[in-house]
Formats: structure tokens, C-alpha cells, sequence
């Protein structure tokens, strides 16, 4: 299992706009996720679920990853809330396994030094 803790870091909390692409970033991971506020745990793959946490702006959650994907999975959440990715699907077809290692591939692209190869397609 991984744990993270995150920070929200949306101005309006978690309301309607970011939990909708939070629930899109977590449609793509297989592990069970939860997402924890005090002692309250709730599935980060249900809109009302994350609203239903109130969570204002700055508020401290913890994620936990549990499953095939779990480090791919708690990797792809924390870059989510800090605001290096969005819920946008990377890839608008093909399964979602197929999705999560596009998601993954464009977060180490994003971080790789200038000499990227320019050929380079991420698969």
C-alpha cells in the first residue's frame, strides 16, 4: 500500500470542477484508492464522495494506494494536486491501463533534461 498526503490546493476546495477531474485522474488507476479526511474515509472515484469531505483550500488529505498500480497510482495523484496535471484523459481511446502508462510517461517527460530526444514518442 502507498500512502500520500496532499494538500488542496484549489481555491474553491474540493467542489464540484476539481472532483470531477480528481474522479478522472482515479478512473484510470486499477488499485483501490481512498481518500481520507481526519476519520473520515471516502472513494476518490465518487463525485459526492469527495464532496461530501468538505474540503476547503488548504486542507490536509491523506491518499491511500492499494493494488497492481498502487506506486504508478500514488505518483499520478500527487502530481494531480500539485497542479502538474488535470483529469484531461491523455489518451481519448484504448483501455485504461493504456491511459495510466501515458499519464506516467508524461509526467518523466515533463521531468526529463532538455536533451530529450525529439523522436521520442513515450511508448
Amino acid at each position: 500500500m502507498q500512502t500520500i498526503q496532499v494538500t488542496v490546493p484549489f481555491k474553491e476546495g474540493l467542489r464540484a470542477r476539481p472532483a470531477t477531474e480528481l474522479v478522472k485522474v482515479c478512473q484510470v488507476i486499477k488499485s483501490n484508492i481512498s481518500l481520507i479526511k481526519d476519520s473520515t474515509h471516502v472513494n476518490p472515484k465518487s463525485i459526492p464522495g469527495i464532496m461530501s469531505l468538505g474540503a476547503s483550500y488548504g486542507t490536509l488529505l491523506t491518499l491511500e494506494v492499494n493494488g497492481v498500480d498502487e506506486s504508478e497510482g500514488a505518483a499520478l495523484l500527487s502530481k494531480f494536486f500539485e497542479g502538474e496535471i488535470s483529469g484531461k484523459t491523455a489518451c481519448n481511446n484504448g483501455s485504461k491501463q493504456n491511459r495510466l502508462h501515458q499519464y506516467v510517461w508524461e509526467i518523466d517527460f515533463m521531468n526529463a533534461p532538455e536533451e530529450v530526444d525529439d523522436n521520442c514518442t513515450g511508448h
